[in-house]
């Protein structure tokens, strides 16, 4: 099977690593529950401009470099009924493409990994997810982002709607939510 992927909040805990680190440079005190968008910048009360910029910074430290998986990732990444490799498909910036696959290999060593960036968040990265999906044939896509699953709609892909704060209101056409790895899984008929 074609299985493609998320990075972010549907294997590494991007959200708890960035508050972490915005936290320590800024003296706050946010909490993973308060983010109720994934525009950070919105939660945050700062500008955009200014969100990428703690970004930036955030790339280049140990914290990200040490994101955590999300529960039952572990588990969840190595029980997919992949054919020859896992697909990521991920909107962050390809500048910290090395990162990214540093990150599969140190938490997943045996499962190959093709990396795909998107022009979701960085338009100059060009084809979206949903162009990605169709260019890679994937039979099945799992992510966070309502939008990004929208743009997958009319492709043959199976969608996977990974359920989080920022996502609960959105439906998505021909997405099927899902409540963690575990009920990923069970969806994909893979024994728990």
């Amino acid at each position: 099977m074609r299985i493609g992927t998320d990075t972010d909040e549907v294997v590494a805990e991007y959200v708890k690593g960035y508050l972490k680190f915005y936290n320590t440079l800024k003296g706050t005190n946010f909490r993973y529950e308060d983010m109720n968008c994934y525009d950070f910048w919105t939660v945050l009360g700062i500008s955009k401009r200014e969100a990428f910029g703690i970004e930036a910074e955030f790339f280049a430290s140990p914290t990200f470099d040490d994101l955590g998986l999300v529960e039952g990732a572990s588990r969840g990444v190595r029980a997919l009924p992949i054919d020859d490799e896992l697909f990521i498909l991920t909107a962050r910036p390809v500048w910290i493409e090395d990162k990214t696959r540093r990150f599969y290999e140190r938490r997943f060593p045996e499962i190959p990994v093709s990396l795909h960036f998107s022009g979701d968040v960085y338009k100059e990265q060009g084809k979206t997810k949903g162009e990605l999906c169709k260019e890679l044939e994937l039979d099945l896509f799992i992510d966070d982002s309502a939008n990004a699953l929208r743009g997958c709609c009319g492709n043959r892909t199976r969608l996977l709607l990974f359920d989080r704060q920022w996502n609960e209101r959105e439906e998505v056409a021909g997405a099927e939510r899902t409540f963690g790895w575990g009920h990923v899984l069970e969806k994909l008929g893979v024994a728990r």
